[in-house]
């Protein structure tokens, strides 16, 4: 045999098998950080986190993994590519996931990530982990989230609309109403395309059929407060604001949509009243209100609610009820010295922003949780609704007014929360150590 001649059994592409072991074992651990960035996305998109700022976080995830990668987040869907320098090849994933809000689980999935960063946690642990979170139940079961609906309409009258403690009555079994029909929506399909309006108008029904009662606006809007596009429509001025065109122009969109929807219904439900009695529903009527010293009770009330509806932990109440409260009462005095639509906003959400991210700062907690039930009394989806039913009823100048109002206010919480973002990131050395502001509005 000559001496170039290969041994029995041996190819020219042959691989010892510690090489090929070594090469399988490299492959698994690519495939489970690859699992791991995308059930973490995942898990991020479904538990609230802010879109504008994820695709950073998720990159950065990536990064520290030493993975390349991209991300391209959509309201409901994201696009994930992972790229081979080495083959110059990529793939790319695309996951549907609905947004939602579960702040328990928020945090915990931000301590998770931090924890593989940091070297804490093994990526097998991880994976299992964020599996079971997204499929785990809910903090809380749904008869909760039905005390939540009432709660938040009845101490929104006076809170929100000025109403009285017989329209805050009224709203609240309304907003009970409000909240069957949403658990409903949630298991028929067919059914969720007609929610919105159906819901609008029959709370516009009763609410008109109890006109002599009740203030009409007071009780109409306060019994939907849980279902109003405002927070949709300020999340979309700020991924505007943060040139996420796509997604920012999507979600605008789809908000003032549902804007329109709800408008139509509470104006359907006026007219059907109409066969009966002609009610006729004035969008500069005033009602009588109560005394601002019950704002106390009220505000922690309506805090509770709000913290139901977003999955929150008990742990978490205390700081989230305390910066709603900051940000009502700044916003409160505010406007009882300044009557402007620019300012009240802008100076409440900056207050807010900066209890959430000092909070952030000093417990690594992400700063989403305390600002968004703070965020949720100032977004603008009764001036919303308002401007479309003043559109529909031909008040093309009242309309426009409204709209206007309804774009200055979502304007003025974005400038404020970005203030707050940047002052923090200034002032709070703990902030820029963690970037808790990647996980802050």
């Amino acid at each position: 045999m000559g001496g170039g001649q290969q041994s029995a059994g041996v190819g020219p592409d042959y691989v010892p098998l510690p090489d090929q072991l070594q090469i399988a074992g490299e492959i698994a651990l690519i495939l489970l950080k690859q699992d791991y960035l995308m059930m973490l996305c995942e898990a991020m998109l479904r538990f609230g986190a802010p879109s504008h700022r994820l695709d950073h976080k998720m990159e950065r995830a990536a990064s520290k993994l030493g993975l390349d990668a991209a991300f391209f987040t959509q309201p409901g869907v994201v696009q994930i590519r992972f790229g081979d320098p080495v083959t110059r090849t990529s793939e790319t994933h695309i996951l549907r996931c609905s947004n939602g809000y579960n702040m328990a689980k928020l945090a915990d999935s931000v301590h998770l990530s931090r924890a593989v960063e940091q070297g804490k946690m093994s990526l097998d642990e991880a994976v299992d982990r964020l599996d079971d979170l997204l499929h785990m139940p809910d903090q809380w079961p749904w008869w909760a989230e039905l005390i939540a609906y009432f709660i938040a309409s009845f101490a929104g009258v006076p809170l929100a609309f000025s109403g009285n403690w017989i329209d805050a009555s009224v709203a609240g079994v309304l907003g009970l109403v409000v909240g069957l029909m949403t658990l409903l929506a949630r298991r028929l399909r067919a059914y969720s395309d007609l929610f919105e309006v159906s819901a609008s108008v029959v709370v516009s029904f009763i609410a008109a059929a109890l006109h002599n009662y009740v203030c009409f606006w007071s009780v109409a809007l306060a019994a939907v407060i849980m279902v109003l596009p405002g927070l949709m429509l300020t999340t979309s001025v700020m991924e505007l604001a943060s040139r996420c065109i796509s997604s920012g122009a999507i979600r605008l969109f789809y908000a003032l949509t549902i804007a329109i929807l709800m408008g139509y219904g509470l104006l359907l439900g006026v007219e059907l009243w109409h066969i009966f009695d002609d009610f006729q529903v004035s969008s500069k009527a005033s009602c009588a209100s109560i005394s601002s010293w019950w704002y106390f009770l009220l505000m922690p009330a309506i805090a509770v609610s709000f913290n139901i509806q977003l999955q929150a932990a008990p742990r978490q109440w205390p700081v989230m009820t305390l910066t709603l409260a900051c940000g009502f009462t700044t916003f409160y005095f505010i406007t009882l010295y300044v009557h402007s639509v620019i300012a009240a906003p802008a100076i409440s959400s900056f207050v807010i922003g900066m209890v959430g991210n000092i909070y952030a700062a000093l417990t690594g907690e992400p700063a989403v949780v305390p600002v968004l039930p703070a965020i949720l009394l100032l977004v603008p989806g009764s001036l919303g609704v308002r401007g479309t039913l003043a559109f529909l009823q031909q008040s093309q100048n009242d309309g426009l007014l409204f709209a206007i109002n309804m774009i200055m206010t979502s304007l003025g919480i974005t400038v404020g929360l970005f203030a707050a973002a940047i002052v923090s990131l200034s002032l709070l050395p703990a902030t820029r150590r963690r970037r808790t502001d990647l996980m802050a509005l």
